[in-house]
C-alpha cells in the first residue's frame, strides 16, 4: 500500500470514528432526556408536557441518525473512489 493510500485511509477511519462519536452522544442524549421525564411529575398537564418532552427528543434523534447516515454515504463514496483509483492503476500497469 502506497503512502496517499493510507493516509486516504487513516482519513477515512478518523471519519468513521467522528460518526461512532456523533451516535454516542446522540444516544446518551436521548436517554437523558428520557430519563429527564420526572421533572414534569406533578406539573399541570404533566402527561402533555411529558409527550412534548419525548416529541422533542425523538425529533432530535432523527436528526442526529440522518446526520450519521449523510456522514456514512460520504465515507463509503471515498471508498468506492479508493478502489475505482486502484482499479484504474491496475488497467494501467496490465497496458504498459
Amino acid at each position: 500500500m502506497n503512502y496517499e493510500t493510507k493516509t486516504e485511509l487513516e482519513a477515512i477511519a478518523s471519519d468513521v470514528n467522528g460518526v461512532i462519536s456523533n451516535l454516542e452522544t446522540g444516544r446518551r442524549d436521548a436517554s437523558n432526556r428520557n430519563n429527564a421525564l420526572d421533572m414534569y411529575d406533578g406539573m399541570e398537564d404533566e402527561d402533555n408536557q411529558k409527550i412534548n418532552h419525548l416529541q422533542d427528543a425523538l425529533a432530535d434523534a432523527t436528526h442526529d441518525l440522518d446526520s450519521a447516515k449523510d456522514q456514512l454515504y460520504l465515507v463509503v463514496s471515498y471508498l468506492e473512489k479508493l478502489v475505482e483509483e486502484d482499479e484504474i492503476k491496475q488497467i494501467m500497469k496490465k497496458l504498459i
